[in-house]
């Protein structure tokens, strides 16, 4: 995996019930973009494994099992108020480094 490109992608989630925008695809499973005030769906599967692979990228080492549990994490802990792209990654980074292995 180089620096422009994520490795996770839609297989490597477990939930089946997402909905996907096939013209999101690219960026969510390839492109390595800036969180931004974009709304952020947490039953929308592009924009799971969008933040996911941002957060594996900034932690820069993420393992299967790991996603897996980011999967869970954002579709039931995430606050309901927390609303757009960046707003996400923050939680995620202020409340959830700690199950990522060093």
């Amino acid at each position: 995996m180089n620096q422009n490109t994520l490795g996770f992608k839609k297989e490597d989630l477990s939930e089946a019930d997402y909905s996907w925008d096939e013209n999101l695809a690219e960026r969510s499973e390839f492109e390595v973009q800036e969180p931004t005030r974009r709304s952020f769906d947490r039953y929308n599967g592009n924009h799971i494994l969008y933040m996911i692979n941002y957060f594996a990228q900034a932690v820069q080492q993420v393992s299967l099992k790991e996603v897996k549990l980011l999967e869970k994490i954002l579709r039931e802990k995430l606050p309901i108020d927390i609303k757009s792209e960046v707003s996400v990654f923050r939680w995620l980074v202020n409340t959830q480094t700690g199950i990522v292995s060093a």
